[in-house]
């Protein structure tokens, strides 16, 4: 089963804190009484990929791991408007797995998402030593030299934002999960060749270019401002709503106070995606946009 709450699985004969405490658990696994914990309680023990269903489709998956013990648990998220409550398979042993090696299937309204992101979550995820890499360098160029640099880090935001924008128009519109690799790769270098030269123009728009600069440093302060708290609201379109109009704000601050909305918003800019980029190998920085979803 999915553990919701200890209190639940520790009902059901599982003590151990090992158990009580994972995000996933597998009560009586092999025998009766048995409780074996299928992740750990941080949540780089989940990781987001595509699970193949009976008729050939694939769909968004959560798995979930444990190194202590080799257990894991691959559960497919399949969308049903319709349905009124949460429906489950039966725990099957993953095909070519060993013993402690599971996976079902969850059918709910609640895992349909309002626009589809799930390819492209998958395609990053796939890749984050690369993002996590560009992640660090960018965020310690904005943080220590954005306002003595800012042409540069205008045409560095510039381009980020392009990118980030089409991939988005792509893989809500487009682009699916069963979508080819190549295909993926294709739109993100092309992408990547827009913002380079959308970057370049912007530059010449040096006051512009600062606005945007600082909207991207608000529109991060917005989005660490519902990962402290407002995610307890769980609503998505409170995540956005805060995340872009603190980016409006911070963007039209900087026509008024130019230098101390510029040394700020870089300087917060910066140091956000260089812990962001950290956790790409640390582990334990839930996927923002995911989880306003």
């Amino acid at each position: 089963m999915l553990n919701q709450n200890s209190e639940d699985v520790s009902a059901l004969g599982c003590s151990d804190s090992t158990t009580t405490d994972a995000y996933a658990t597998i009560v009586n696994a092999g025998s009766e009484g048995t409780c074996l914990a299928a992740s750990s309680d941080s949540y780089s023990s989940i990781k987001p990929t595509d699970m193949k269903l009976a008729d050939g489709s694939t769909t968004f998956a959560l798995k979930y791991e444990n190194s202590d013990n080799n257990c894991s648990l691959l559960v497919g998220l399949i969308c049903d408007d319709n349905a009124e409550i949460w429906t489950s398979t039966a725990l099957a042993t993953s095909s070519g797995d060993g013993a402690c090696n599971y996976q079902t299937t969850l059918t709910s309204k609640n895992v349909c998402a309002s626009f589809d992101l799930n390819a492209l979550w998958t395609f990053l995820d796939k890749y984050d030593f690369i993002w996590g890499v560009l992640l660090i360098v960018g965020g310690i160029f904005l943080c220590f030299f954005g306002r003595k640099l800012f042409k540069a880090a205008i045409f560095m935001v510039t381009a980020i934002l392009v990118v980030f924008l089409i991939l988005l128009i792509f893989y809500t519109t487009f682009l699916e999960d069963t979508t080819e690799v190549w295909v993926g790769w294709t739109v993100l270098v092309v992408s990547i060749l827009l913002g380079l030269v959308a970057g370049f123009f912007m530059m010449k728009l040096e006051r512009v270019g600062v606005s945007l600069l600082a909207g991207w440093g608000g529109f991060l302060i917005g989005v660490m401002i519902n990962e402290m708290a407002l995610y307890k609201v769980e609503s998505s379109a409170l995540f956005w709503s805060v995340s872009i109009s603190c980016g409006i704000i911070a963007a039209v601050l900087s026509f008024f106070i130019f230098e101390h909305v510029l040394i700020n918003m870089t300087a917060f800019a910066g140091a956000y995606m260089l812990v962001r980029g950290v956790s790409m190998y640390a582990g334990g920085f839930p996927n923002e946009f995911t989880l306003a979803e």
